[in-house]
């Protein structure tokens, strides 16, 4: 119709050509070794009939039948794997069975080839039997080939497309299967119905990870040829050929690189998927316009010629009259757009997003209004990818396209934003707003005004009890991003009190609601303590701790939030939506928020929270544990804030809370649990001070078997590693029998190759404050943590080597942790009164080349003012003795590092590095020009 025409003129006009790409035929060998009905290998009759049996047992209703079929397969593929694959392979193709048992026999051999360890199975496959490999090729080929298998059991076929891929990707980059993909192209072309076969192409295209390595040029264009051949407009092809044929493009697109760079042949790939986007079945626009997303996410930079034609058939998409799933791909297209510009920098955006505001703007905002009448959070739609599409949008245009967007969308939202309006329009009109504030996942920035930000709240607060749930979350999100991003909107005389009430009443609502109620009040409470007009001065007798103002607008509803969000954290339904999770993170939030003259008020909420985590009470205790175990770190920090008197026996009751709720998360081994543990422990003994010496061999002693538990997140491992440093440094050193222990676990877990790299750089840290706890005493340890350290310093190199980002920021902390740990050394042996500078002195020379390195790292920058202090330790620890020094310092590094630390930023690196030029000239005169 119209579009066709329209696509028609644009590529003619843009004198588009056939794809130039080489034809290809089959080879003798080809077209022979793989002649369906060859039988190369194979079972006897009779290991056919028992699988039979087994593979029908497999179906039954009867559950010990199964398990009985399920145990004897098992048994069959150990005794011979390569004839029980065979038996499959011949099973699945056997036309005289049930569709039933074919496609059980194909799934179990999918699932023995596909699957995890696959480059074990790989290994596995390329040993077997190579009669075996020819022969499940054969049958599996047939079977693509056979028309009434692909029309009949598309299980089957999914399953066989899957095999074959496995099989492509493991022989084709050996050798073993050479002219695979010219063979299954050529089959393609000239099969009865080619569905199966381009379905295999698809697999195997997005199977192969190796990508452009996998296939060369011509096997590209080969793949390319033959599915372009598939959508030719004139050959009138089925729509499951057409589907299935663009559904593989979508695989091959990443791999057609040079196909793209060639303007004819992009243009012909360009036309032929507008074409089929203009397609009367849904199904193949639907395919058609995820293609075309892909050839986007990939070829940005590429489309600019395209985009009028593009514009043109997504606006045909986006109409009231398209199919919903094709609007859904139109939408897709447009925010995969809208976030390649969002983080793209100026000079490779082409603000496609800046043209889209003044054209296709109405459409998205239309289609924020859902067609369903059923509220259904679950469905994924139209109107909440056009949310998504509209949150992108408003991230990706520059500021000066702002005016336009308001000019379009301000308007959209005040004729909708009435409670007498259906809550589709309600809907739609919330979540527009939400956008233009910055959207929920925080990527964009508020462009509303205060006043038109404050028009909206009072229109939003009225919704904030509408009958609609949809609705009712929304508001509390608008609420809550008011509150973020406009603050002084929320801080208003006589706005935050009603309007935090509002929606604390929220909390009772359904479990979605209130959890979205709970991050609003979050928000709410944060915004009140950062206040800058709160009160600030703290009258005399006001308890001492770590509360900031003398008040704040939290202050007048502080009693009640607690006691609101207290009984929503113990909801019988406070498990559904994470919501005791949120109660609990909000009720953290109103602790750090509360000024002085809540100090009541927490007391009383101290003895409360001390009250359920009683571990007298085991049950409880438990349960306490398992969902509420993020509040321990805000007891600690009302313990610290209000001071030891404010409730009696708190601290005492707090550490055996702590130690108990260690060793339950221990034997329960549940990792957050005992994460939120550690975290919360290590404020309370830094407040303590002195005083942890009576329970620092429980916590050293838990800490350890923490560290021993399989599978410790790294993220664990540092916080224990915190834990033991803060011990050690506070309160001293626990018993020698708890550090010979906790030392041998820790030079286990840094020799360990199994151990988590991440986690390393912390036990090493861990170890440098051992030692300066220990000074020379730590003389038990020196010698392996010498070995060790040695062995980490060898797999240090500069940052600027490093691959990706992970591996430098791996290597920056891999240099702080080897620096501290010489430092620490040289500190507990070189400086200390009765430390033995005859033992430190052998490693300080492999310690100042360790520091050069780091100083002449420039990614290393934050990593210099310690290499900088390590030499100077160096310096210390032989008093000045220039000979034996100067044979440690390297004149070129310090000339390149020194300059540029006496102009750093950091004061101390200024400081240190002045320190050690008064001292480093003596040995190299010509330094005194630096």
């Amino acid at each position: 119709g119209k579009m066709s025409r329209l696509t028609d003129k644009f590529f003619n006009d843009r004198q588009s050509r056939t794809l130039n790409l080489a034809p290809h035929s089959l080879s003798s060998r080809d077209s022979t070794e793989y002649k369906v009905g060859v039988r190369l290998w194979g079972p006897t009759m009779d290991d056919m009939n028992e699988l039979r049996r087994a593979l029908e047992a497999t179906l039954s209703s009867d559950g010990l039948k199964r398990n009985t079929a399920a145990s004897w397969l098992e048994q069959a593929k150990t005794v011979d794997r390569d004839m029980f694959l065979s038996c499959l392979s011949v099973q699945m193709t056997d036309e005289a069975e049930s569709s039933e048992v074919r496609v059980t026999a194909a799934l179990m051999l999918k699932n023995e080839l596909v699957g995890r360890n696959q480059d074990e199975k790989i290994a596995q496959w390329c040993q077997s039997d190579p009669e075996l490999r020819d022969a499940l090729k054969q049958k599996a080929l047939g079977l693509m080939n056979d028309p009434r298998a692909s029309a009949a059991v598309p299980a089957l076929v999914s399953s066989t497309a899957q095999i074959l891929a496995f099989i492509a990707t493991a022989e084709i980059p050996h050798g073993m299967w050479p002219g695979a993909i010219t063979m299954i192209c050529e089959m393609t072309r000239t099969a009865t119905d080619p569905t199966a076969l381009i379905t295999t192409l698809g697999y195997i295209c997005n199977s192969t990870e190796g990508g452009a390595e996998f296939f060369d040029d011509d096997q590209v264009n080969t793949i390319l040829t033959t599915l372009c051949s598939m959508m030719r407009p004139d050959d009138r092809r089925p729509q499951r050929v057409l589907t299935a044929a663009i559904r593989a493009l979508s695989t091959v697109i990443v791999l057609c690189a040079a196909n793209f760079e060639t303007s004819e042949e992009r243009d012909y790939l360009m036309r032929t998927l507008c074409l089929m986007a203009e397609n009367e079945d849904p199904n193949v626009q639907v395919a058609a316009l995820e293609c075309l997303v892909e050839v986007m996410a990939v070829y940005y930079h590429l489309m600019e010629p395209y985009m009028h034609i593009l514009y043109g058939l997504t606006c045909q998409a986006l109409s009231d009259s398209a199919d919903d799933r094709v609007t859904l791909q139109a939408i897709e297209f447009w925010t995969t757009i809208f976030e390649i510009e969002k983080d793209s920098v100026d000079k490779a955006c082409l603000f496609f997003g800046d043209s889209a505001c003044e054209s296709l703007l109405p459409q998205i905002l239309n289609r924020l209004v859902s067609k369903s009448e059923d509220e259904d959070p679950d469905e994924w739609e139209s109107s909440k990818a056009a949310q998504l599409c509209f949150c992108a949008l408003t991230s990706c245009v520059r500021p000066e396209s702002d005016s336009t967007l308001l000019e379009c969308t301000v308007p959209f939202i005040t004729s909708r934003l009435e409670p007498s309006q259906r809550w589709q329009e309600l809907n739609a009109a919330l979540s527009a707003l939400n956008c233009l504030l910055g959207g929920k996942w925080g990527t964009g920035r508020n462009i509303l005004s205060d006043s038109v930000c404050d028009m909206f709240r009072e229109r939003v607060c009225e919704l904030v009890s509408d009958e609609s749930p949809t609705v009712r979350e929304n508001a509390v999100d608008a609420l809550g991003l008011i509150a973020e991003r406009v603050p002084t909107v929320i801080l208003q005389t006589g706005v935050f009190v009603p309007t935090y009430e509002l929606v604390l009443q929220s909390l009772a609502d359904e479990p979605r609601v209130a959890v979205r109620a709970c991050a609003c009040l979050s928000q709410f409470s944060t915004t009140a303590a950062e206040d800058e007009r709160s009160v600030d001065d703290v009258e005399d007798g006001s308890p001492s701790g770590t509360m900031g103002t003398a008040s704040n607008q939290l202050s007048p509803v502080f009693s009640q939030a607690c006691q609101a969000v207290w009984a929503t954290s113990n909801r019988i339904d406070s498990r559904e939506a994470n919501l005791c999770v949120y109660a609990c993170t909000l009720l953290c939030d109103l602790i750090a928020s509360a000024a002085h003259d809540c100090a009541d008020h927490l007391s009383s909420l101290l003895t409360l929270l001390l009250a359920q985590f009683d571990p007298s009470d085991e049950a409880n205790f438990r349960k306490a544990l398992e969902q509420k175990s993020i509040l321990l770190y805000s007891m600690s920090e009302l313990v610290i804030g209000l001071g030891r008197d404010a409730v009696k026996n708190a601290e005492q009751s707090l550490v055996e809370i702590f130690a108990t709720g260690f060793a339950v998360s221990l034997a329960d081994q549940r990792i957050d649990t005992t994460e939120d543990l550690v975290l919360a422990i290590q404020p309370l003994i830094e407040h303590l001070g002195p005083r942890t010496d009576d329970f620092s061999d429980v916590f050293i002693s838990l800490a350890v078997e923490t560290l021993i538990l399989p599978f410790v997140p790294w993220k664990l491992t540092a916080s224990c590693c915190g834990l033991i440093s803060d011990i050690f440094t506070i309160s001293g050193p626990p018993s020698r029998e708890h550090c010979d222990r906790l030392m041998a676990r820790l030079f286990l877990d840094l020799a360990d190759p199994d151990k988590d790299r991440a986690a390393k750089p912390h036990v090493l840290l861990c170890l440098g404050d051992i030692a300066m706890a220990l000074t020379a005493d730590y003389v038990a340890y020196f010698d392996e943590t010498v070995t060790i350290l040695n062995q980490a310093v060898q797999s240090v190199t500069h940052s600027s080597d490093c691959d990706d980002d992970d591996d430098t920021e791996f290597m920056l902390n891999l240099q702080q942790g080897c620096i501290h740990v010489y430092t620490s050394l040289a500190a507990a042996f070189g400086r200390s009164e009765s430390g033995d500078s005859s033992r430190v002195q052998p490693i300080l020379e492999s310690a100042t080349k360790f520091a050069s390195l780091v100083l002449t790292d420039e990614i290393a920058s934050a990593n210099h003012c310690d290499a900088l202090g390590l030499m100077a330790d160096v310096w210390d620890v032989f008093n000045g003795d220039q000979q034996e020094l100067a044979r440690f310092f390297d004149q070129d590094v310090l000339v390149m590092g020194l300059p540029k630390a006496l102009r750093s930023r950091n004061p101390k690196t200024v400081e240190i590095a002045h320190f050690l030029k008064d001292r480093v000239v003596r040995i190299f005169p010509t330094l005194s020009e630096v």
